[in-house]
């Protein structure tokens, strides 16, 4: 397994979120233009990083957002606590508004990640707060069609990544330290072939985000690991990149021709001695690994 030199991970801007998530490479038709979105889970804001103009800023909202994923008629789904939410920054407010047949058939059950498929289907990782150790799904959320559960018996699912081709879906069990990977059906919209793509020693803590790249392999945040890791189609680890901080959360594929790793980090779970020790946790960090990432999908809604 190669390491690389920790001198490829820098802290990219001090925003000091309490629990950054859901990074998001938002393209635009100029060369090397785009934006980059992201969300503080627990602060209450929407953030955006304009690389023309080196802009940085945000805005609050009243609800915990966890994921963003492009609408491909423009703007944004957030997804937040029991439901999907339109969110349309250009139009100059804040405010988000429920997604028409966009909440959980479940009460307690609660959104936690998001991806759109091939199709644009909008697929939504979501756990069980009476039962976090199994009672976590994928829910697959498509125009005119009522929400269905594709994957269940979940402990605490979170991160979600598709291949390339767009037939292996993969899915982070946070409570379970381990990747599942299933057969994805993109006509059906379904999965098969349930199986463990990799599992973590509890040193290495817990899937977060994942995300993947143009070659087919995965990236995964290890949230409590301090690190973000690369994983070979087969589930091989193939290169580690060591953070300053421990808590690493989400992670995406941004930049010209997507040659940036952007990585969100959080201090929410810190105790206040870590907190001392660890004074980059919640900030945005960029690993320039030489490899270039896969788009991500719209939702077509």
């Amino acid at each position: 397994m190669d390491k690389p030199a920790h001198a490829e991970v820098q802290r990219f801007l001090p925003v000091r979120n309490e629990m950054g998530e859901s990074p998001i490479w938002v393209p635009e038709r100029r060369p090397g233009g785009g934006v980059l979105r992201w969300v503080d889970a627990e602060g209450g804001a929407l953030y955006h990083w304009d690389p023309g103009s080196s802009h940085w800023g945000y805005c609050s909202v009243d609800v915990a957002v966890r994921a963003l994923v492009r609408r491909a008629s423009g703007g944004f789904v957030a997804v937040a606590g029991k439901e999907i939410l339109y969110w349309e920054p250009e139009a100059g407010a804040p405010a988000l508004r429920p997604m028409p047949g966009g909440r959980v058939p479940n009460p307690r059950w609660r959104c936690n990640g998001a991806i759109a498929d091939t199709r644009g289907r909008l697929l939504v990782t979501v756990y069980d707060e009476s039962d976090m150790a199994a009672g976590g799904c994928v829910l697959r959320f498509e125009r005119g069609a009522a929400p269905m559960e594709i994957a269940g018996g979940l402990a605490l699912p979170k991160g979600l990544c598709l291949s390339p081709d767009g037939r292996r879906l993969s899915i982070g069990e946070m409570l379970a330290g381990r990747i599942l990977v299933y057969d994805y059906d993109a006509e059906a919209g379904e999965v098969s072939g349930k199986r463990v793509f990799a599992a973590m020693a509890h040193e290495e803590g817990f899937p977060g985000g994942l995300a993947v790249d143009a070659e087919g392999f995965l990236w995964c945040a290890h949230w409590g690991g301090g690190k973000v890791a690369r994983y070979s189609p087969e589930g091989a680890k193939d290169r580690e990149y060591v953070l300053p901080v421990s808590i690493a959360t989400a992670l995406c594929f941004g930049g010209e021709d997507l040659g940036d790793l952007f990585v969100t980090t959080a201090w929410f779970d810190l105790s206040d001695e870590e907190r001392e020790t660890q004074p980059e946790a919640g900030d945005l960090f960029r690993i320039r690994s030489g490899v270039r990432g896969a788009a991500e999908r719209e939702f077509e809604d």
